[in-house]
């Protein structure tokens, strides 16, 4: 979902984004329900660590870079500077490709292709065996600075699930 989607949140017009900026997680969930009209009965946020170790699980991915993207941080100094193309994501070049702020088609756009890396990072680096791992991977992740309203004993209700999914369907991800 763009951070840019507006949503009304008992009488309040926000983003989604402005709506975490001022509430945290739980105000931006709301948003996201009030926008989308679908219940999210869970969330997830990483930092930049748990970001890389998220995505390191799945070994990075395959990306189609749309045109050049260059961009420096104010406020961090950091760059990116990517060349229209097809190039390996590893978790540090993955988070700057889905983050850069100023793809031509704005929020919606940048929303778009986060959706899409994640789809084929999932997608293309689920294989036999994977599930045999995935109790291991949700330790990991639970364990690493993330906040979310999952719990070991969520995952518990529904790690058979999780796993059949991952031993039975190539695409797990759409």
């Amino acid at each position: 979902i763009p951070s840019d989607t507006y949503a009304n949140v008992d009488g309040t017009e926000n983003s989604i984004y402005e709506f975490y900026r001022l509430g945290g997680t739980a105000d931006a969930v709301k948003a996201a329900e009030a926008a989308t009209g679908v219940k999210m009965d869970y969330y997830l946020k990483l930092n930049d660590e748990s970001f890389y170790t998220l995505v390191d699980i799945f070994g990075g991915v395959d990306f189609n870079i749309p045109y050049n993207l260059v961009y420096t941080n104010p406020d961090t100094g950091e760059e990116t500077i990517f060349s229209e193309g097809e190039m390996y994501l590893d978790s540090r070049l993955l988070r700057k490709v889905i983050t850069y702020p100023q793809y031509n088609s704005g929020e919606e756009y940048r929303a778009k292709m986060t959706g899409v890396a994640v789809n084929d990072l999932i997608n293309r680096n689920v294989s036999q065996g994977f599930s045999s791992h995935i109790d291991d991977y949700f330790s990991i992740v639970i364990n690493s600075q993330i906040e979310t309203n999952f719990t070991a004993y969520d995952y518990e209700e529904q790690s058979k699930a999780i796993k059949y999914i991952a031993d039975n369907d190539e695409n797990i991800c759409r």
